[in-house]
């Protein structure tokens, strides 16, 4: 029997799982992919599959204080993050961002998409992730090995 002292197995596994990440960022969550198009025109094609899903979507503002090039420069080079929210299947409610960024490999530009959870069953999350990346506007842009 485990003493309240004694760590949890679980806890040691996820630092070992943690240890084993080659990317740069790591990230826990399996609702993210890679697309070969720009952040700016990958969010825009995203926006517009989520919609078709009957997902409520509002676009990340830009802080006030910036100006116009800067602007242009903090979505170039930042993250582009979009509210979704709705109901799924069951008529239960979710929440949840997505964020498109940029990356380049050996060579090769495109983004770094990555949906985040905020409320809401995750095995639903995790089907409207399969949806949009299985969608016929993102299928053709995702990156697989």
């Amino acid at each position: 029997m485990l003493s309240a002292t004694h760590q949890s197995q679980f806890t040691q596994s996820l630092l070992l799982f943690s240890q084993t990440q080659s990317g740069t960022r790591y990230t826990p969550n399996l609702t993210r992919f890679y697309a070969s198009l720009g952040p700016s025109l990958m969010m825009g094609i995203i926006q517009e599959s989520l919609e078709a899903l009957n997902v409520k979507c509002k676009l990340s503002p830009i802080p006030q204080a910036a100006e116009d090039q800067q602007q242009e420069t903090s979505r170039a080079n930042g993250v582009i993050k979009l509210r979704v929210g709705g109901f799924d299947r069951r008529k239960q409610k979710f929440k949840g961002w997505v964020e498109v960024e940029k990356f380049s490999y050996r060579g090769v530009t495109g983004s770094f998409c990555l949906m985040k959870r905020d409320e809401g069953n995750p095995i639903c999350w995790r089907q409207l992730w399969k949806a949009l990346i299985k969608s016929p506007a993102v299928d053709p842009h995702v990156l697989r090995k």
